[in-house]
């Protein structure tokens, strides 16, 4: 029958296992027809993880290494202890009539980092009130919000006077028009106070631009489509195109072929005339292999030649095993003694056999 070969599939090396290459065995009897070989394991490739330096607060990192293939730590890192932070003081700031001042406080002088917050304290001097901000218009002036103390009069912001905003312009953006829908010129308005300062003009619809979509014919196994049309511009249909069923395949059998005793046969199968595909698949049926029969062994005699044992094949008569001539044996002479006669029985010459 001969090996059936399945593949034994190659298995890749890792850093530290070997692998194998592609091999080949019989599924039938477990035979190897193709050794697997061993391939040697890769080794790490090393990468160095960077040392890291502590600061006040976080705990840094030694150098360390690992393997960029397969992750594994080659040298772990050890945590460096954070150092901590050294204090500087802030010192306190008094408040005075018109500034604030500020407790005492503390930071690291390495990271800058605040240890202890400094809190403002009030200045201690003024009673403000507020002068009333008053908006400025499109086209009227405003003035800013001021503060004045009301125990001495002192002012403390002054009120400034704001100019007239002045329209704020926005602009309409132009609309183009569409095969059925109008558009709109450019025009501008004021986005605080709604005036209109350019008003916009429509534009008429363009119209449709007429478009033919070709026809498609159908075919085995695709559907084609009636001839319709649509518009260039904006893409709607103006006229359908209908669907045209796909044609089905014309089926045509391929005849089934016996196999002999060494020529492989197949089996029925279908394609379409028209397009060429395949719709049942030819299978190979295997040769079937010789039928043996023994042709058996004739002893040779004195005078006649024999024939060794062959094989021939009952089905085609394919000749196996030939017969071989064996030579004949040949005479091998016997004498035959003379008889005398006696009174009532008669003799024999001398004779052979």
């Amino acid at each position: 029958k001969g090996h059936v070969e399945v593949i034994d599939d190659a298995v890749e090396p890792t850093c530290t296992e070997p692998g194998l290459t592609e091999g080949k065995h019989c599924s039938v009897c477990g035979a190897v027809l193709v050794a697997q070989k061993e391939i040697p394991a890769k080794g790490h490739v090393e990468v160095i993880d960077e040392a890291v330096e502590p600061t006040c607060t976080e705990p840094g990192l030694t150098e360390g290494k690992h393997c960029s293939v397969c992750g594994t730590v080659l040298v772990a890192q050890k945590e460096i202890p954070a150092k901590g932070h050294v204090e500087v003081i802030d010192e306190a700031v008094e408040p005075t009539c018109t500034k604030p001042g500020l407790t005492e406080g503390k930071h690291c002088s390495v990271c800058g980092a605040v240890l202890v917050v400094q809190e403002e304290i009030p200045a201690k001097g003024h009673v403000e009130v507020i002068d009333k901000a008053v908006e400025p218009t499109c086209t009227e002036p405003g003035r800013t919000e001021g503060k004045h103390c009301s125990v001495c009069g002192a002012v403390l912001v002054a009120q400034e006077e704001i100019p007239a905003k002045g329209h704020v312009e926005v602009v309409d953006e132009a609309v183009e028009p569409t095969c059925t829908e109008p558009g709109r010129t450019e025009g501008k308005h004021c986005s605080v106070c709604g005036m209109m300062l350019a008003a916009q003009r429509e534009i008429p619809a363009k119209g449709h631009v007429n478009v033919v979509d070709n026809a498609v014919a159908p075919t085995c196994t695709e559907s084609g489509l009636t001839e319709g049309s649509h518009c260039s511009i904006c893409g709607s249909v103006l006229a359908e195109q209908w669907k045209i069923p796909a044609r089905g395949h014309q089926v045509v059998v391929d005849e089934a072929v016996e196999p002999t005793c060494t020529e492989p046969g197949r089996t029925a199968g279908k394609h379409c005339s028209v397009c060429g595909s395949v719709l049942v698949e030819q299978k190979e049926i295997p040769a079937k292999g010789h039928v043996e029969v023994i042709d058996e062994a004739v002893e040779p005699t004195c005078t006649e030649p024999g024939l060794t044992e062959g094989k021939h094949c009952s089905v085609c008569g394919t000749v196996l095993v030939p017969q071989e001539e064996i030579p004949a044996r040949g005479n091998t002479e016997v004498i035959d003694e003379a008889i005398e006669p006696t009174g009532t029985e008669p003799g024999l010459t001398d004779g052979m056999h």
